[in-house]
Protein backbone atom coordinates (compact mmCIF):
# COMPACT_ATOMS: atom_id res chain seq x y z
CA UNK A 1 0.00 0.00 0.00
CA UNK A 2 2.81 2.44 0.93
CA UNK A 3 4.37 1.92 -2.87
CA UNK A 4 1.46 2.31 -4.40
CA UNK A 5 1.22 5.74 -2.11
CA UNK A 6 4.69 6.41 -3.54
CA UNK A 7 3.54 6.01 -7.34
CA UNK A 8 0.38 7.96 -7.05
CA UNK A 9 2.32 10.79 -5.46
CA UNK A 10 5.04 10.93 -8.45
CA UNK A 11 1.99 10.98 -10.65
CA UNK A 12 0.41 13.98 -8.98
CA UNK A 13 3.94 15.88 -8.97
CA UNK A 14 4.50 15.23 -12.46
CA UNK A 15 0.96 15.80 -13.65
CA UNK A 16 2.29 18.70 -16.10
CA UNK A 17 4.70 16.37 -17.63
CA UNK A 18 2.08 13.50 -18.02
CA UNK A 19 -0.52 16.14 -19.73
CA UNK A 20 2.14 17.47 -21.83
CA UNK A 21 3.02 13.68 -23.05
CA UNK A 22 -1.32 13.70 -24.11
CA UNK A 23 -1.21 16.54 -25.77
CA UNK A 24 1.51 15.88 -27.92
CA UNK A 25 0.63 11.97 -28.14
CA UNK A 26 -2.51 13.24 -29.36
CA UNK A 27 -1.55 16.07 -31.95
CA UNK A 28 0.43 13.32 -33.49
CA UNK A 29 -2.21 10.88 -33.97
CA UNK A 30 -4.52 13.34 -35.31
CA UNK A 31 -2.13 14.73 -37.47
CA UNK A 32 -1.03 11.06 -38.89
CA UNK A 33 -4.58 10.53 -39.61
CA UNK A 34 -5.14 13.50 -41.18
CA UNK A 35 -1.75 13.38 -43.45
CA UNK A 36 -2.97 9.64 -44.47
CA UNK A 37 -5.76 10.92 -46.95
CA UNK A 38 -8.14 8.57 -48.01
CA UNK A 39 -7.55 5.31 -49.13
CA UNK A 40 -9.39 2.61 -51.15
CA UNK A 41 -9.62 -1.19 -50.46
CA UNK A 42 -10.54 -3.81 -53.17
CA UNK A 43 -10.61 -7.09 -52.80
CA UNK A 44 -10.09 -10.82 -55.10
CA UNK A 45 -11.37 -14.32 -53.40
CA UNK A 46 -9.36 -17.40 -54.72
CA UNK A 47 -10.19 -21.12 -54.28
CA UNK A 48 -7.71 -23.51 -53.32
CA UNK A 49 -7.49 -27.45 -53.25
CA UNK A 50 -9.53 -29.24 -55.43
CA UNK A 51 -12.64 -27.02 -55.56
CA UNK A 52 -10.57 -24.83 -58.03
CA UNK A 53 -9.47 -27.66 -60.47
CA UNK A 54 -13.17 -29.49 -59.62
CA UNK A 55 -10.38 -33.03 -59.94
CA UNK A 56 -11.95 -36.09 -57.75
CA UNK A 57 -9.33 -35.27 -54.76
CA UNK A 58 -9.29 -37.55 -52.01
CA UNK A 59 -9.33 -34.59 -49.81
CA UNK A 60 -11.89 -33.62 -47.75
CA UNK A 61 -12.98 -29.54 -47.73
CA UNK A 62 -11.67 -29.25 -44.30
CA UNK A 63 -8.33 -30.43 -45.27
CA UNK A 64 -8.43 -27.44 -48.26
CA UNK A 65 -9.39 -25.19 -45.90
CA UNK A 66 -6.40 -25.86 -43.73
CA UNK A 67 -4.51 -25.35 -46.68
CA UNK A 68 -6.45 -22.24 -47.45
CA UNK A 69 -4.79 -20.79 -44.09
CA UNK A 70 -1.37 -22.14 -44.79
CA UNK A 71 -1.56 -19.97 -48.33
CA UNK A 72 -2.72 -17.10 -45.81
CA UNK A 73 0.48 -17.14 -43.67
CA UNK A 74 2.72 -17.35 -46.91
CA UNK A 75 0.87 -14.75 -49.05
CA UNK A 76 1.43 -12.28 -46.06
CA UNK A 77 5.04 -12.90 -45.75
CA UNK A 78 6.91 -10.23 -46.68
CA UNK A 79 9.38 -12.24 -49.41
CA UNK A 80 6.06 -13.86 -51.18
CA UNK A 81 4.50 -10.57 -51.82
CA UNK A 82 7.80 -8.91 -52.89
CA UNK A 83 7.98 -11.65 -55.58
CA UNK A 84 3.98 -12.01 -56.38
CA UNK A 85 3.98 -8.14 -57.01
CA UNK A 86 6.71 -7.78 -59.33
CA UNK A 87 5.08 -11.22 -61.03
CA UNK A 88 1.49 -8.76 -61.13
CA UNK A 89 3.76 -5.45 -61.88
CA UNK A 90 1.67 -3.90 -58.80
CA UNK A 91 3.25 -0.59 -57.27
CA UNK A 92 5.44 -0.87 -54.42
CA UNK A 93 2.77 1.42 -52.62
CA UNK A 94 -0.05 -0.55 -52.77
CA UNK A 95 -0.29 -2.71 -49.48
CA UNK A 96 -1.90 -6.43 -50.19
CA UNK A 97 -3.31 -8.46 -46.70
CA UNK A 98 -4.35 -12.20 -47.64
CA UNK A 99 -7.30 -13.25 -45.12
CA UNK A 100 -9.20 -16.68 -44.86
CA UNK A 101 -13.15 -16.32 -45.38
CA UNK A 102 -14.27 -18.47 -42.75
CA UNK A 103 -13.30 -22.04 -42.16
CA UNK A 104 -13.29 -22.69 -46.13
CA UNK A 105 -10.73 -23.31 -48.97
CA UNK A 106 -11.79 -19.27 -50.11
CA UNK A 107 -9.22 -16.70 -49.55
CA UNK A 108 -9.69 -13.14 -50.06
CA UNK A 109 -6.61 -10.83 -51.48
CA UNK A 110 -7.40 -7.59 -50.30
CA UNK A 111 -5.17 -4.87 -52.17
CA UNK A 112 -5.20 -1.11 -50.25
CA UNK A 113 -4.42 1.94 -52.58
CA UNK A 114 -4.35 5.56 -52.92
CA UNK A 115 -7.16 5.25 -55.81
CA UNK A 116 -10.14 3.11 -56.32
CA UNK A 117 -8.59 1.71 -59.93
CA UNK A 118 -5.01 1.02 -58.70
CA UNK A 119 -6.93 -0.78 -55.63
CA UNK A 120 -8.76 -2.83 -58.04
CA UNK A 121 -6.41 -3.89 -60.37
CA UNK A 122 -3.58 -4.52 -58.27
CA UNK A 123 -6.03 -7.45 -56.54
CA UNK A 124 -7.15 -9.07 -59.38
CA UNK A 125 -3.30 -8.56 -60.77
CA UNK A 126 -1.85 -10.45 -57.18
CA UNK A 127 -4.34 -13.01 -57.46
CA UNK A 128 -4.02 -13.94 -60.94
CA UNK A 129 -0.05 -13.85 -59.97
CA UNK A 130 -0.79 -16.27 -56.79
CA UNK A 131 -2.78 -18.07 -59.31
CA UNK A 132 -0.19 -18.84 -61.61
CA UNK A 133 2.45 -19.21 -59.14
CA UNK A 134 0.09 -22.59 -57.92
CA UNK A 135 0.03 -23.70 -61.33
CA UNK A 136 3.83 -23.41 -62.49
CA UNK A 137 4.67 -25.32 -59.14
CA UNK A 138 2.26 -27.92 -60.11
CA UNK A 139 3.56 -28.31 -63.67
CA UNK A 140 7.13 -28.77 -61.95
CA UNK A 141 5.76 -31.61 -60.36
CA UNK A 142 4.74 -33.27 -63.55
CA UNK A 143 7.61 -32.46 -65.54
CA UNK A 144 10.31 -32.64 -62.47
CA UNK A 145 9.02 -36.09 -60.71
CA UNK A 146 6.46 -37.88 -63.44
CA UNK A 147 8.31 -37.79 -66.71
CA UNK A 148 11.67 -38.53 -65.12
CA UNK A 149 10.39 -41.63 -63.78
CA UNK A 150 8.31 -42.38 -67.34
CA UNK A 151 10.69 -42.15 -69.29
CA UNK A 152 13.32 -44.68 -66.85
CA UNK A 153 10.48 -46.84 -66.82
CA UNK A 154 10.24 -46.92 -70.77
CA UNK A 155 14.08 -47.55 -70.99
CA UNK A 156 13.59 -50.48 -68.50
CA UNK A 157 10.18 -52.04 -70.51
CA UNK A 158 12.72 -51.74 -73.30
CA UNK A 159 15.60 -53.21 -72.47
CA UNK A 160 13.39 -56.38 -70.54
CA UNK A 161 11.73 -57.26 -73.92
CA UNK A 162 14.89 -57.26 -76.21
CA UNK A 163 16.83 -59.72 -73.16
CA UNK A 164 13.71 -61.76 -73.11
CA UNK A 165 13.65 -61.40 -77.18
CA UNK A 166 17.40 -62.92 -76.99
CA UNK A 167 16.39 -65.70 -74.58
CA UNK A 168 13.16 -67.26 -76.61
CA UNK A 169 15.08 -67.19 -80.10
CA UNK A 170 18.33 -69.36 -78.44
CA UNK A 171 15.23 -71.42 -76.59
CA UNK A 172 13.65 -71.59 -80.27
CA UNK A 173 16.66 -72.70 -81.84
CA UNK A 174 16.79 -75.54 -79.55
CA UNK A 175 13.60 -76.79 -79.74
CA UNK A 176 14.24 -76.56 -83.82
CA UNK A 177 16.14 -79.10 -83.77
CA UNK A 178 19.44 -76.76 -84.07
CA UNK A 179 22.32 -75.57 -81.03
CA UNK A 180 21.47 -73.13 -78.50
CA UNK A 181 22.79 -69.21 -79.86
CA UNK A 182 23.40 -68.63 -76.13
CA UNK A 183 25.83 -70.25 -74.07
CA UNK A 184 24.29 -71.86 -70.62
CA UNK A 185 26.57 -68.94 -68.84
CA UNK A 186 25.00 -66.82 -71.01
CA UNK A 187 21.88 -67.34 -70.95
CA UNK A 188 22.07 -67.59 -67.28
CA UNK A 189 23.63 -64.15 -66.90
CA UNK A 190 20.63 -62.91 -69.41
CA UNK A 191 18.30 -64.15 -67.18
CA UNK A 192 19.30 -62.72 -63.81
CA UNK A 193 19.98 -59.31 -65.67
CA UNK A 194 16.30 -59.37 -66.72
CA UNK A 195 15.19 -60.51 -63.17
CA UNK A 196 17.17 -57.21 -61.84
CA UNK A 197 15.44 -55.01 -64.55
CA UNK A 198 11.78 -56.50 -63.94
CA UNK A 199 12.53 -55.73 -59.78
CA UNK A 200 13.94 -52.06 -60.73
CA UNK A 201 10.58 -51.46 -62.96
CA UNK A 202 8.37 -52.88 -60.53
CA UNK A 203 9.74 -50.26 -57.73
CA UNK A 204 9.44 -47.40 -60.83
CA UNK A 205 5.87 -48.17 -61.03
CA UNK A 206 5.30 -48.00 -57.40
CA UNK A 207 6.95 -44.36 -57.06
CA UNK A 208 5.01 -43.44 -60.38
CA UNK A 209 1.49 -44.28 -58.48
CA UNK A 210 2.80 -42.33 -55.48
CA UNK A 211 3.30 -39.35 -57.39
CA UNK A 212 0.47 -39.43 -59.73
CA UNK A 213 -1.70 -39.86 -56.09
CA UNK A 214 0.13 -36.09 -55.62
CA UNK A 215 -0.89 -35.24 -58.86
CA UNK A 216 -4.56 -36.45 -58.06
CA UNK A 217 -4.38 -33.77 -55.52
CA UNK A 218 -3.03 -30.75 -56.67
CA UNK A 219 -2.82 -27.72 -54.26
CA UNK A 220 -3.66 -25.36 -56.79
CA UNK A 221 -5.50 -22.02 -56.65
CA UNK A 222 -8.28 -20.98 -58.93
CA UNK A 223 -9.84 -16.88 -59.20
CA UNK A 224 -13.21 -17.44 -57.96
CA UNK A 225 -14.42 -13.79 -58.11
CA UNK A 226 -12.39 -10.04 -58.85
CA UNK A 227 -13.05 -6.87 -57.27
CA UNK A 228 -16.41 -4.95 -59.15
CA UNK A 229 -15.42 -1.86 -57.40
CA UNK A 230 -13.45 -0.16 -54.26
CA UNK A 231 -14.38 1.15 -51.01
CA UNK A 232 -13.11 3.97 -49.03
CA UNK A 233 -11.12 3.72 -46.32
CA UNK A 234 -10.33 7.20 -44.86
CA UNK A 235 -8.59 7.21 -41.03
CA UNK A 236 -10.79 8.15 -38.16
CA UNK A 237 -9.26 11.42 -36.48
CA UNK A 238 -11.71 10.84 -33.35
CA UNK A 239 -10.65 6.99 -33.18
CA UNK A 240 -6.34 8.44 -33.41
CA UNK A 241 -7.11 10.91 -30.63
CA UNK A 242 -8.62 8.45 -28.47
CA UNK A 243 -5.64 6.22 -29.54
CA UNK A 244 -3.23 9.75 -28.94
CA UNK A 245 -4.43 10.39 -25.25
CA UNK A 246 -4.32 6.23 -24.00
CA UNK A 247 -0.90 6.13 -25.48
CA UNK A 248 0.43 9.42 -24.15
CA UNK A 249 -0.82 8.58 -20.68
CA UNK A 250 0.82 5.40 -20.68
CA UNK A 251 3.73 7.03 -21.99
CA UNK A 252 3.32 10.18 -19.68
CA UNK A 253 2.82 7.91 -16.81
CA UNK A 254 6.08 5.76 -16.80
CA UNK A 255 8.35 8.73 -17.36
CA UNK A 256 6.56 10.43 -13.89
CA UNK A 257 7.42 7.10 -12.03
CA UNK A 258 10.91 6.35 -13.76
CA UNK A 259 11.62 10.30 -12.22
CA UNK A 260 9.57 9.78 -8.80
CA UNK A 261 11.43 7.07 -8.14
CA UNK A 262 14.52 9.20 -9.06
CA UNK A 263 13.49 12.31 -7.03
CA UNK A 264 12.12 9.22 -4.19
CA UNK A 265 16.24 9.05 -3.62
CA UNK A 266 18.86 11.02 -1.05
CA UNK A 267 21.72 9.89 -3.80
CA UNK A 268 24.46 12.71 -3.05
CA UNK A 269 25.74 15.45 -0.80
CA UNK A 270 23.56 18.28 -2.14
CA UNK A 271 20.29 15.81 -1.96
CA UNK A 272 21.69 15.39 2.21
CA UNK A 273 22.27 19.21 2.24
CA UNK A 274 18.82 20.37 0.48
CA UNK A 275 16.35 17.85 2.38
CA UNK A 276 17.93 17.11 5.76
CA UNK A 277 19.93 20.23 5.91
CA UNK A 278 22.86 17.80 7.88
CA UNK A 279 26.28 17.83 6.34
CA UNK A 280 27.79 14.73 4.63
CA UNK A 281 30.65 12.84 7.04
CA UNK A 282 31.63 10.75 4.05
CA UNK A 283 30.78 8.02 1.54
CA UNK A 284 30.78 4.23 0.60
CA UNK A 285 31.48 3.50 -2.82
CA UNK A 286 28.98 0.33 -4.52
CA UNK A 287 30.03 -2.62 -7.18
CA UNK A 288 31.65 -5.65 -7.24
CA UNK A 289 34.95 -6.67 -7.76
CA UNK A 290 38.59 -5.86 -6.72
CA UNK A 291 38.48 -2.13 -7.73
CA UNK A 292 35.28 -1.74 -5.87
CA UNK A 293 36.76 -3.22 -2.63
CA UNK A 294 39.51 -1.11 -2.98
CA UNK A 295 37.78 1.99 -3.13
CA UNK A 296 35.73 0.63 -0.30
CA UNK A 297 38.59 0.18 1.99
CA UNK A 298 39.74 3.52 1.30
CA UNK A 299 36.17 5.11 1.77
CA UNK A 300 36.09 2.97 5.55
CA UNK A 301 39.77 4.60 6.10
CA UNK A 302 38.59 8.19 5.18
CA UNK A 303 35.38 7.68 7.36
CA UNK A 304 37.53 6.58 10.67
CA UNK A 305 40.01 9.44 9.52
CA UNK A 306 36.76 12.21 9.61
CA UNK A 307 35.72 10.76 12.79
CA UNK A 308 38.72 11.20 14.82
CA UNK A 309 39.52 14.77 13.75
CA UNK A 310 35.87 16.01 15.18
CA UNK A 311 35.42 18.87 17.53
CA UNK A 312 35.15 18.18 19.87
CA UNK A 313 36.59 15.22 20.06
CA UNK A 314 34.35 12.30 19.68
CA UNK A 315 34.80 9.23 22.41
CA UNK A 316 31.58 7.57 21.43
CA UNK A 317 29.23 7.19 18.21
CA UNK A 318 26.25 5.72 17.77
CA UNK A 319 25.63 4.28 14.09
CA UNK A 320 21.86 4.31 13.18
CA UNK A 321 19.97 4.15 9.97
CA UNK A 322 16.05 4.70 9.38
CA UNK A 323 15.20 1.05 8.43
CA UNK A 324 16.78 -2.27 7.63
CA UNK A 325 19.39 -3.24 4.98
CA UNK A 326 21.04 0.54 4.61
CA UNK A 327 24.29 -0.56 5.62
CA UNK A 328 24.70 0.55 9.34
CA UNK A 329 26.54 -2.46 10.40
CA UNK A 330 28.93 -2.70 7.84
CA UNK A 331 29.95 0.52 8.56
CA UNK A 332 29.75 0.88 12.30
CA UNK A 333 32.24 -2.38 11.97
CA UNK A 334 34.43 -0.74 9.71
CA UNK A 335 34.87 2.54 11.81
CA UNK A 336 35.62 0.63 14.43
CA UNK A 337 38.19 -1.64 12.55
CA UNK A 338 40.36 1.14 11.31
CA UNK A 339 40.44 3.17 14.19
CA UNK A 340 41.58 0.49 16.34
CA UNK A 341 44.13 0.25 13.22
CA UNK A 342 45.51 3.40 13.89
CA UNK A 343 46.34 2.52 17.70
CA UNK A 344 42.97 3.14 19.39
CA UNK A 345 41.17 1.21 21.89
CA UNK A 346 37.99 0.89 20.21
CA UNK A 347 34.93 -1.20 21.42
CA UNK A 348 32.04 -1.99 19.14
CA UNK A 349 28.97 -3.00 20.89
CA UNK A 350 26.53 -4.89 18.77
CA UNK A 351 22.93 -3.20 20.44
CA UNK A 352 20.91 -4.50 17.75
CA UNK A 353 18.91 -7.12 20.39
CA UNK A 354 16.16 -8.09 17.84
CA UNK A 355 18.71 -8.84 15.43
CA UNK A 356 19.75 -12.22 15.87
CA UNK A 357 22.83 -11.70 13.41
CA UNK A 358 24.37 -9.45 15.90
CA UNK A 359 24.21 -11.88 18.89
CA UNK A 360 27.71 -13.11 18.12
CA UNK A 361 31.57 -12.72 19.26
CA UNK A 362 34.38 -11.12 17.37
CA UNK A 363 34.70 -9.36 14.37
CA UNK A 364 35.51 -9.73 10.66
CA UNK A 365 35.40 -7.10 7.53
CA UNK A 366 31.82 -7.04 7.33
CA UNK A 367 31.21 -7.38 11.34
CA UNK A 368 30.16 -10.67 11.65
CA UNK A 369 32.18 -13.62 12.82
CA UNK A 370 30.95 -17.16 14.36
CA UNK A 371 28.44 -17.51 17.32
CA UNK A 372 29.81 -18.35 20.89
CA UNK A 373 27.03 -17.63 22.84
CA UNK A 374 28.89 -15.47 25.68
CA UNK A 375 27.22 -12.81 27.77
CA UNK A 376 26.24 -9.33 25.87
CA UNK A 377 24.69 -6.03 25.99
CA UNK A 378 21.55 -7.53 27.19
CA UNK A 379 22.66 -9.62 29.41
CA UNK A 380 24.74 -6.65 30.75
CA UNK A 381 21.59 -3.90 30.92
CA UNK A 382 19.62 -7.19 32.87
CA UNK A 383 22.03 -7.34 35.43
CA UNK A 384 20.40 -5.27 38.44
CA UNK A 385 23.74 -4.53 40.21
CA UNK A 386 27.20 -2.51 38.96
CA UNK A 387 28.43 -5.71 36.83
CA UNK A 388 32.18 -4.99 35.24
CA UNK A 389 31.62 -4.50 31.81
CA UNK A 390 34.95 -6.35 30.65
CA UNK A 391 33.41 -9.40 31.67
CA UNK A 392 31.04 -8.74 28.51
CA UNK A 393 33.97 -7.58 26.52
CA UNK A 394 35.81 -9.72 23.91
CA UNK A 395 39.48 -9.97 22.69
CA UNK A 396 38.92 -10.35 18.56
CA UNK A 397 41.91 -11.15 16.17
CA UNK A 398 42.49 -7.47 15.71
CA UNK A 399 44.81 -5.58 18.23
CA UNK A 400 43.01 -2.84 20.03
CA UNK A 401 39.62 -3.90 18.82
CA UNK A 402 37.10 -5.34 21.19
CA UNK A 403 33.30 -6.43 20.72
CA UNK A 404 30.20 -6.04 22.98
CA UNK A 405 27.65 -8.63 21.37
CA UNK A 406 23.70 -7.78 21.32
CA UNK A 407 23.76 -11.01 23.95
CA UNK A 408 20.51 -13.45 24.84
CA UNK A 409 17.56 -12.62 23.79
CA UNK A 410 14.42 -10.77 25.66
CA UNK A 411 11.07 -10.57 24.85
CA UNK A 412 11.05 -7.36 24.90
CA UNK A 413 14.08 -5.42 24.29
CA UNK A 414 13.22 -2.05 25.22
CA UNK A 415 12.62 -2.43 28.42
CA UNK A 416 16.21 -3.19 29.30
CA UNK A 417 17.24 0.39 27.94
CA UNK A 418 16.79 3.33 30.31
CA UNK A 419 18.95 6.97 29.96
CA UNK A 420 20.83 6.15 33.09
CA UNK A 421 21.52 2.71 32.53
CA UNK A 422 23.19 3.37 28.81
CA UNK A 423 25.05 6.28 30.53
CA UNK A 424 26.72 3.60 32.95
CA UNK A 425 27.12 1.25 30.21
CA UNK A 426 29.08 4.44 28.05
CA UNK A 427 30.98 5.64 31.08
CA UNK A 428 32.35 2.14 31.67
CA UNK A 429 32.86 1.43 28.26
CA UNK A 430 35.17 5.28 27.90
CA UNK A 431 36.63 4.44 30.74
CA UNK A 432 38.26 1.10 28.70
CA UNK A 433 38.73 2.47 25.32
CA UNK A 434 39.25 5.56 23.60
CA UNK A 435 36.35 5.15 21.29
CA UNK A 436 33.26 3.34 21.73
CA UNK A 437 30.93 2.29 18.68
CA UNK A 438 27.45 1.27 19.02
CA UNK A 439 25.79 -0.46 16.31
CA UNK A 440 22.12 0.32 17.10
CA UNK A 441 18.66 -1.35 16.35
CA UNK A 442 17.09 0.63 13.03
CA UNK A 443 15.81 4.34 14.01
CA UNK A 444 12.32 4.18 12.94
CA UNK A 445 10.90 0.61 13.94
CA UNK A 446 13.05 -0.11 17.44
CA UNK A 447 12.31 3.19 20.24
CA UNK A 448 15.76 1.85 22.16
CA UNK A 449 17.88 3.18 19.27
CA UNK A 450 16.33 7.19 20.55
CA UNK A 451 17.93 6.08 24.18
CA UNK A 452 21.24 5.12 22.23
CA UNK A 453 21.45 8.19 20.49
CA UNK A 454 20.75 10.50 23.32
CA UNK A 455 23.54 8.60 25.69
CA UNK A 456 26.64 9.10 22.92
CA UNK A 457 28.89 11.51 22.65
CA UNK A 458 27.54 12.02 18.72
CA UNK A 459 25.18 10.04 16.26
CA UNK A 460 25.81 9.78 12.52
CA UNK A 461 22.77 8.30 10.27
CA UNK A 462 23.39 6.04 7.53
CA UNK A 463 21.52 6.72 3.83
CA UNK A 464 21.64 4.01 1.40
CA UNK A 465 21.52 5.99 -2.06
CA UNK A 466 19.77 3.07 -3.42
CA UNK A 467 17.32 1.98 -0.66
CA UNK A 468 16.67 4.99 1.52
CA UNK A 469 13.38 7.44 0.87
CA UNK A 470 13.74 11.17 1.98
CA UNK A 471 10.66 10.80 3.88
CA UNK A 472 12.22 8.23 6.17
CA UNK A 473 15.62 10.11 6.36
CA UNK A 474 13.54 13.54 7.33
CA UNK A 475 12.25 11.26 9.75
CA UNK A 476 14.47 9.74 11.13
CA UNK A 477 16.62 13.13 11.66
CA UNK A 478 13.77 14.57 13.34
CA UNK A 479 13.50 11.65 15.83
CA UNK A 480 17.13 12.17 16.55
CA UNK A 481 16.69 15.77 17.25
CA UNK A 482 13.99 15.43 18.92
CA UNK A 483 15.60 12.73 21.64
CA UNK A 484 18.08 14.93 21.71
CA UNK A 485 21.01 13.21 20.12
CA UNK A 486 23.92 14.83 18.89
CA UNK A 487 23.66 14.33 15.04
CA UNK A 488 27.26 15.53 13.59
CA UNK A 489 26.27 14.21 10.30
CA UNK A 490 25.29 11.81 7.43
CA UNK A 491 26.98 8.51 5.62
CA UNK A 492 25.76 8.16 2.26
CA UNK A 493 26.20 4.34 1.58
CA UNK A 494 26.04 2.08 -1.99
CA UNK A 495 27.17 5.79 -3.74
CA UNK A 496 28.14 5.45 -7.03
CA UNK A 497 31.74 7.30 -7.21
CA UNK A 498 32.00 7.21 -11.42
CA UNK A 499 28.67 9.61 -11.46
CA UNK A 500 28.44 13.11 -11.24
CA UNK A 501 25.79 12.70 -8.26
CA UNK A 502 28.57 13.47 -6.23
CA UNK A 503 28.10 17.31 -6.24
Amino acid sequence: MENLQKQFESLRRWRWLILAFVVLATVAAVAIALASGTKYNATATVVVGSASTQSSSSRSPDQDAVLARGYVELLNSASKQDSLKEAGDIPDGVDIEATPVATSPFIDITATASSADEAVSSSSAFAKAFVDNTLSTFNDIVSNRLEPLRQRLQELSTQIAENQQRLDDSQRSVNNGGSPLLSAGESAKLKGEVQQLQAEATGLSEQLREQAAVVGNPNLAGLYSQPDGATVQQSSVARNAVLGIIGGLLLGGAVALILGSLELRIRSPRDVRDKLDLPTIGSVSRGRGDLAEARRTEDFKALATALSVMKPPVSSVAVVSPGDGEGKSLIASNLARYRAAQGDRVILIHADIRDQRARVNGSSENGRSARDGSPGLSDLLADAGRPDIQAYLSRTSQPNLYVMNAGADASDPYTLFSSSRISEVMSQAGLEADLVVVDTSSLLSAAESQIISAGVDASVLVLDTTLTQPIAALEARDVLQRSGANVVGVILNRVNKGSSILS
